[in-house]
């Protein structure tokens, strides 16, 4: 199994990732910024490498001392990437020309591989019509322009591409994700209203689109494609003999579920009775854009190709009581977990 460098091993989704890959067997190398995060990732059983999201030095030294054979980009830092890439491709140079220099006529086996993480976003708003991974995107054929925010992605995905004679590559897309403390939808949407619960506040404003649907997935299912991706890596990434040719790029989703209904439920959840209204976010923005743009995206080639085998397939709104709870939880605050209760129980009487 190759060993596997995950660069925002303590994030959202990196955590989720790092943990699942840790759960399949692989030896996982995380990035720590503080020697409390190293401690974290330590208990998970993920060796720690110090260093920060602008210094990467200490990265390219653990792809050759630890003979890394998948680097994992799960930071979601934006523009971030594109320095992180270009280390990246500089450690797979130094990989090939190490293996030919021990032996003119060798062909390495296995390239360094890099997975990339996108968004579904990169579609465009397509409310009416389903995307797949293998549309363009980013160019004057698309179906639409990439939503706000994250315009960068399309050229950055193809540069991506390009280096498949360097290094072996995906791009997986995940859709708006949910589950542990919920990421942005918890703080862009399960926030607020449990802020209004707290406050008494009789009305609260959301950035975001009312008659919107956007695709979900739950970030557990979003993980275990990382994995298929790692593990498949070697037949379907590259340009090489043993691969079957294919475009590395994959959408992540399992569910199509509307804002509306979405708030509508957590309202219900909480226990907030007052006056919720909507508002257009700004363009900067690129979370709450997310909230105003509407994407169905087809994930059947993650199914055939990566194995991809998602599980938590009844949404947010089916599982809100669970996501609920467990954001909650997460933000530290047991006089809100009694009023969630109290409001349960109402609930129940209804």
């Amino acid at each position: 199994m190759p060993r596997v460098l995950v660069f925002g091993a303590t994030g959202y989704l990196g955590s989720a990732v790092a943990s699942a890959l840790v759960r399949a067997g692989h030896e996982v190398y995380g990035l720590a910024r503080s020697e409390d995060k190293a401690r974290e990732l330590a208990v998970q059983e993920i060796f720690p490498v110090m260093g920060s999201d602008e210094e990467f030095d200490g990265f390219i030294e653990t792809i050759k001392e630890k003979n890394i054979g998948v680097v994992i980009d799960a930071s979601n830092a934006m523009w971030g990437t594109s320095p992180l890439f270009r280390y990246v491709i500089a450690a797979g140079c130094e990989r090939l020309g190490a293996a030919l220099s021990e032996d003119k006529h060798a062909v390495p086996t296995q390239k360094l591989g890099f997975i990339y993480t996108s968004c579904m976003w990169v579609h465009g708003h397509t409310p009416y019509e389903t995307v797949g991974d293998t549309d363009p995107v980013g160019v004057p054929s698309s179906k639409a322009a990439a939503a706000a925010g994250v315009g960068f992605r399309p050229a950055l995905e193809r540069d991506i591409l390009a280096a498949r004679s360097i290094l072996d590559v995906a791009i997986l897309r995940p859709a708006l994700m949910y589950g542990r403390n919920c990421s942005i939808l918890g703080n862009l949407l399960l926030g607020p209203i449990l802020a209004g619960v707290m406050s008494g506040s009789p009305s609260l404003r959301l950035l975001a689109s009312r008659d919107c649907n956007v695709p979900t997935a739950h970030v557990d299912d979003v993980a275990t494609a990382f994995v298929g991706a790692v593990e498949h890596m070697h037949v379907f990434a590259g340009n090489g003999s043993n691969s079957l040719g294919v475009l590395p790029v994959f959408n992540l989703q399992t569910g199509y579920e509307n804002i509306g209904i979405i708030v509508d439920t957590a309202a219900r959840f909480f226990g907030y009775g007052g006056t919720i209204e909507y508002g257009p976010p700004a363009e900067e923005d690129y979370h709450a854009a997310a909230f105003g743009t509407s994407v169905n995206a087809d994930s059947s080639r993650a199914r055939s190709i990566l194995g991809w085998r998602p599980s938590r397939l009844g949404g947010l709104v089916g599982g809100m009581k669970q996501y609920g709870y467990a954001f909650t939880a997460a933000g530290e605050a047991p006089s809100v977990l009694r009023v969630i209760a109290a409001a349960t129980a109402a609930n129940k009487t209804k």
